[in-house]
């Protein structure tokens, strides 16, 4: 049996062929590219199969068919049958099939690189999703971090408020110890060394002024003192401002001194007077006096003694002389008593009254001690305050 391609019309090309002496196919070395054959012989029939690898080759020409073979009474045969595959028409169609066909092959393999792209894409989705997952827990780990470091800002803080508070303390203490070194060297200071009981100084460098060096570990800078009636007090607005007399007589050292003093820090209050030979005194924690545009108002406050308070009963009036009348009084008390005070209505104490003056001119303290003479006119007085 043999298939010959006939498109080229005189020439026979055998494709291939098979024998019964040679049972195996026999292909036409120069078309193994293009067809496939199969087939066998045997003693009843025989079967040669011959597929293109292409349709196309299918297409065009036509094909002969040859059996060659010999009758029992030995004599040779041959039949042979040409095949017309298609019309040329339907060569057409089958060929355009064949262009489907290829474009759907490449169709087919761009599918499978998208398919191949979609499985990247999907692992890098995955990837994607992995790394979502990481920078959450990072995001996670961040918030803790920043918790950490809220926690570490308030502890901070707390912190840089204890120093604050450490370093306000610090400062105080060095103000403290300045002011202790300034009031060493003003040579008036609790627990200074002393010979006497009431020594001379330079206030401020220039203000003559007595110190009381041993009352309750002393330290008092004098500011007013009555000893002796050597020096007259019922005196104006000027000279109480300014302070008269010396630490060698009776004086007064001057609302502007006293001004300063208490400004200073020196605010602890303290009257000792005498009378009858008995000694009182009456001492105040909180003692201010306001500068002369506020007509040296007083504050005061914190009392402990023996006697009674009589100067509450001045807290927060002001300063008045015979020539400048500061009181609530209708009439002007310091020209009614003949003194200088803080007057109210017009007074409780009076010590800068007249001396030697055992009546409403002199100086006075309201004993208020439920006897019919509640009165004491004191024959010697001291005001002093000290740094607290």
């Amino acid at each position: 049996m043999a298939i010959y391609d006939t498109t080229d019309k005189g020439n026979y090309v055998k494709l291939a062929s098979i024998s019964v002496f040679a049972k195996e196919v026999s292909v036409e070395p120069s078309k193994n590219h293009v067809i496939n054959v199969t087939g066998n012989i045997s003693n009843y029939d025989g079967v040669l199969n011959v597929m293109f690898l292409r349709d196309v080759d299918c297409l065009y020409g036509a094909f002969q068919c040859e059996l060659d073979f010999v009758h029992i009474n030995g004599q040779p045969d041959v039949i042979r049958e040409n095949l017309a595959p298609v019309t040329e028409e339907n060569a057409d169609i089958l060929s355009s099939l064949a262009k489907i066909s290829t474009q759907l092959k490449d169709t087919n393999k761009q599918l499978e690189g998208l398919k191949n792209d979609t499985g990247v894409l999907k692992q890098d989705n995955e990837v994607t999703k992995q790394d979502i997952e990481v920078l959450k827990q990072d995001n996670e780990v961040l918030k803790q971090d920043n918790d950490g470091l809220k926690q570490d800002n308030e502890v901070l803080k707390a912190m840089l408020a204890s120093v604050l508070v450490e370093l306000s303390s610090i400062k105080e203490l060095l103000n403290s110890t300045r002011d202790n070194e300034q009031h060493h060297e003003s040579l008036c200071y609790r627990g200074m060394p002393h010979k006497s009981t009431r020594e001379k100084f330079l206030l401020s460098g220039n203000i003559q002024a007595l110190c009381d060096t041993e009352t309750d570990d002393g330290g008092w800078v004098v500011i007013q003192r009555r000893v002796r009636g050597d020096v007259d007090f019922y005196r104006g607005w000027d000279d109480y401002k300014r302070g008269f007399g010396t630490p060698d007589t009776d004086f007064w050292i001057g609302n502007d001194i006293i001004h300063d003093l208490t400004s200073q820090g020196y605010n602890e209050l303290r009257i000792d007077f005498i009378h009858n030979e008995t000694e009182y005194f009456a001492q105040y924690t909180n003692f201010t006096l306001a500068d002369e545009s506020s007509k040296y108002l007083i504050t005061i406050g914190g009392y402990s003694g023996n006697v009674f308070d009589s100067m509450s009963y001045h807290n927060g009036y002001n300063f008045s002389t015979f020539d400048r009348d500061n009181d609530p009084n209708t009439e002007n008390c310091a020209e009614l008593v003949h003194g200088a005070w803080w007057y109210h209505g017009c007074y409780y104490a009076n010590l800068n009254g007249a001396w030697g003056v055992a009546d409403g001119n002199g100086i006075a303290w309201h004993f208020a001690d439920n006897s019919t003479n509640n009165w004491i006119f004191p024959s010697f007085t001291e005001m002093k305050v000290r740094y607290i």
